[in-house]
């Protein structure tokens, strides 16, 4: 049945008291080690230091008349770009960077604007749907059918997929290009399921989706 039709319902009798045990047992060995779940002061340090080697890396493409230059001062620039979206964006888009939500935010606009993406639509697929719905068919949105990989099997095999073991890579590394020319416009105009969870609403909304865009 479509998920449109049809939610996923869990029993929650046994999974919840687990779910109740395994909080209450992390939250105390924290406070047992005093330490918390958000990024300290030595990782914020790495954070802000990587962000401002990319952004020094990236200044010899704007004045070099060098092609050596020029591809090797950009292709640094995306290399700790992209290291900055795995290691500090995937932790804000759960609030666990920083302390205060509106931090994480900011800290994701900036470090997506020169990847394309668009932070809120990212975060929202990613918490809520792939944390949520893990490897679900129809519910993790990063396992729908695409027709280039096959990632269970009840999708539709194709001949040429049996070397998708090999080609993967050189897809994956469109993946990011992909996300910002295509899903975040199919998100942006209402065209996913991400519609009805009302991300960026509103003329705000518009204004700030199609700044980062010129802003990229």
């Amino acid at each position: 049945m479509p998920p449109s039709e049809f939610e996923l319902i869990f029993a929650n009798a046994d999974e919840q008291r687990f779910h109740n045990a395994l909080k209450q047992a992390s939250q105390a060995y924290l406070h047992a080690k005093q330490d918390h779940v958000y990024a300290g002061k030595a990782d914020l340090i790495a954070i802000v230091t990587l962000f401002a080697i990319a952004l020094l890396s990236y200044l010899p493409t704007l004045f070099t008349s060098s092609t050596l230059v020029y591809v090797s001062a950009y292709f640094i620039f995306v290399l700790l770009i992209m290291l900055l979206n795995v290691i500090g964006q995937h932790d804000a888009c759960h609030n666990t960077l920083f302390k205060t939500r509106w931090k994480n935010r900011v800290f994701g606009r900036f470090v997506t604007l020169p990847l394309g993406l668009e932070p809120e639509f990212w975060r929202t697929r990613h918490v809520h749907y792939h944390h949520h719905y893990a490897n679900i068919e129809h519910y993790d949105l990063d396992t729908e059918e695409n027709g280039v990989f096959r990632q269970t099997p009840f999708q539709k095999w194709r001949p040429f997929m049996k070397y998708q073991h090999i080609y993967w890579p050189f897809v994956a590394s469109l993946s990011l290009t992909w996300i910002a020319l295509v899903f975040d416009w199919s998100d942006r105009t209402g065209k996913t399921r991400l519609k009805t969870q009302k991300v960026l609403e509103g003329k705000l909304g518009w204004s700030l989706f199609l700044a980062s865009k010129l802003g990229h």
